[in-house]
């Protein structure tokens, strides 16, 4: 059976579950598996560059922030890359937070990017 539209998959739910009592939870269904893909899938199209400038030594994470492919600082040349560490660690190695350098290093810590070393 080809599944070309969304009703086709219900109609194909359905038909495997050979049971009529439980149709109504099939919508349900879909939506709790279209999410769980969701999390797990990652594609070239679910990619998108990220530009922004380090404010008070962190970055704002993006909206839909899914995961961190590549970061780099663009000011220098060549372009710098980031190394990705936790939080932790760029805070026991540089427990100073005031402007040093470039940093080398990246992480996520809640709803921001920080860095390490501080940046300038």
């Amino acid at each position: 059976m080809a599944l070309a539209t969304y009703a086709d998959i219900q109609t194909a739910v359905a038909a495997e579950l050979h049971r009529t009592d439980l149709t109504s939870n099939i919508i349900d269904w879909i939506t709790l598996a279209e999410s769980r893909i969701n999390k797990q899938l990652r594609v070239r199209q679910m990619e998108t560059t990220q530009a922004s400038t380090i404010a008070a030594g962190v970055v704002a994470v993006p909206t839909n922030y899914i995961e961190l492919k590549d970061a780099y600082i663009s000011s220098t040349n060549p372009y710098r890359n980031l190394e990705r560490r936790n939080s932790g660690w760029i805070y026991d190695r540089y427990p100073t937070r005031s402007s040093d350098t470039y940093p080398a290093y990246i992480a996520r810590q809640g709803t921001n990017f920080i860095f390490g070393p501080y940046p300038d």
